[in-house]
This record gives structure tokens, C-alpha cells and sequence, in this order.
């Protein structure tokens, strides 16, 4: 997956921490109790989505249940580390 901007310059930092013209990986796409999630990597290790659903986002805290079953599945390798992977909703 990528977010391209041709006026952009090369991987500018859009909005939230996503980089423009930058390619990440689709690790996992998952409904959990009505929220649709992906986990993306940013194949560098470093800078990830800063939006709901991130890392430090409040949606893990108003949602525990989300994060408790994401936690039990063993295929979600799930984690909330600054570590180049993150979680974003989808449509």
C-alpha cells in the first residue's frame, strides 16, 4: 500500500504521520467488534500513523475489548511499541 502525491516532494510527511510516496506493508485486515483494522508496517521501522487506532491512541483505552482480543489471537502479533507497525481503520 502507498499514499502518493505528485506535487509532493520525496516521502513528505503528510497528514498524521503517513508519509507521501512512501510504500507500506498490509500485514493484516481484521473486523473486530465493528471496527475494521489494518495493521501496516512501514517497512523502515520508524514513523507510523498517528490517527485513531495508533499506538497512543485513546480508542485502545475507550475500546478494551478490541485490544483484549487482538492480544489473544496469536496471528495479530499485537503490539502498541514504537516499532514501525501500527493500526489504522479501513472501509
Amino acid at each position: 500500500a502507498s499514499y502518493s502525491d505528485k506535487n509532493a516532494g520525496v516521502e513528505a510527511e503528510a497528514a498524521k504521520g503517513i508519509l507521501q510516496n512512501h510504500a507500506y506493508s498490509v500485514l493484516m485486515a481484521v473486523e473486530v467488534h465493528g471496527f475494521k483494522l489494518l495493521k501496516v508496517r512501514n517497512p523502515w521501522g520508524k514513523g507510523e500513523w498517528t490517527g485513531d487506532w495508533s499506538d497512543n491512541s485513546e480508542m485502545w483505552t475507550e475500546h478494551p475489548e478490541v485490544r483484549a482480543e487482538l492480544e489473544a489471537n496469536p496471528n495479530a502479533d499485537f503490539t502498541l511499541e514504537t516499532d514501525g507497525t501500527f493500526s489504522m481503520t479501513f472501509e
